[in-house]
């Protein structure tokens, strides 16, 4: 496993003691294209929104100015039984953290 997915593994156990999704944006270029896959690896989905600039989504038909400023935002709804990190899930289906216990 690479640091990429043992850091993603901890931010989505600090993540589900506040929420049920996890969401981050991700360049639109090939440069990004390693953390894109990651992330559908991991089992991150497009929002439905479309792309985003700043702090707003692009509306269809606006002129911009493509930049890296521009990312597209995905989600991954976490479940409790979620154990993609082998450090993070001790017996199937429990954590082994006090915060969650099935």
């Amino acid at each position: 496993m690479g640091i990429g997915s043992r850091l993603m593994d901890h931010a989505e156990q600090m993540i589900r003691e506040r929420s049920r999704i996890a969401g981050l944006g991700v360049g639109i270029f090939s440069n990004y294209g390693a953390a894109q896959v990651l992330y559908a690896q991991r089992g991150y989905i497009p929002d439905g929104k479309g792309i985003h600039e700043g702090q707003r989504y692009i509306q269809h038909g606006e002129t911009i100015t493509v930049n890296d400023d521009i990312v597209f935002y995905l989600i991954k709804h976490l479940s409790r039984n979620d154990c993609s990190g082998e450090r993070m899930c001790g017996e199937e289906g429990s954590w082994k953290s006090d915060t969650w216990s099935m």
